[in-house]
């Protein structure tokens, strides 16, 4: 809240650990485990709310925020339509974007998005077909590619996140291909950090070399 270069106030939001893939890579911990709420996480988004506007006062700025909905799986709550919809209530305030695997996107899903002016949708591909499928599940690859394409199509931006291990990297520029084929809007990595599931791929952390 002190810092000289006040920049947007980004929260993302773990609504669930639930998910309905088990992938090799995952860093959550906790499990099948829901804790919150409706009323818990529409409390913790009216209280970011609050304090957007008081990072705003304090910086003499008019700086609008982001919250980034994730889970584990986020569209495995019954809620989340009722979720999405109070998110979108806000849109003078902050916009807001969900962080998916995408095996639960349908029309509706979509409709919903675009009637609540969701800024983007995060999808994963974590290598070629096969790499991609074993990490996440098989014909993750194709499916997760083909629900992308089909956001974008529907005018909703998607993103693809990439995360780099020691053997994967080198299919990075393939997949930059293929996002760039099927108009994705934006392509990014980052590395696998050997916690939670991660931890039984420890080796294949990247080093500095």
């Amino acid at each position: 809240m002190m810092e000289n270069r006040p920049n947007r106030l980004l929260m993302q939001f773990h609504v669930t650990g639930r998910c309905n893939l088990r992938c090799k890579h995952c860093y959550r911990t906790e499990g099948d485990v829901e804790p919150l709420t409706t009323f818990d996480v529409k409390n913790i988004i009216l209280q970011y709310k609050d304090l957007l506007e008081i990072y705003n006062k304090r910086h003499q700025i008019r700086c609008k925020g982001q919250i980034n909905i994730t889970g584990g799986e986020p569209f495995v709550r019954n809620d989340i339509c009722e979720i999405i919809e109070y998110l979108g209530s806000f849109r003078d305030y902050f916009g807001y974007a969900v962080l998916s695997n995408g095996s639960f996107i349908n029309d509706d899903i979509i409709k919903l998005l675009k009637s609540t002016d969701a800024r983007f949708v995060q999808l994963s591909i974590d290598g070629n077909r096969e790499t991609h499928d074993y990490l996440r599940a098989i014909g993750d690859y194709d499916r997760v590619f083909n629900t992308a394409e089909y956001l974008e199509i529907s005018g909703i931006k998607t993103y693809i996140s990439f995360t780099a291990n020691r053997d994967n990297h080198i299919f990075l520029p393939d997949i930059a291909k293929e996002c760039r084929k099927r108009g994705i809007s934006k392509l990014w990595t980052d590395r696998i950090i050997p916690i939670g599931n991660g931890k039984e791929l420890e080796e294949m952390s990247i080093t500095k070399e």
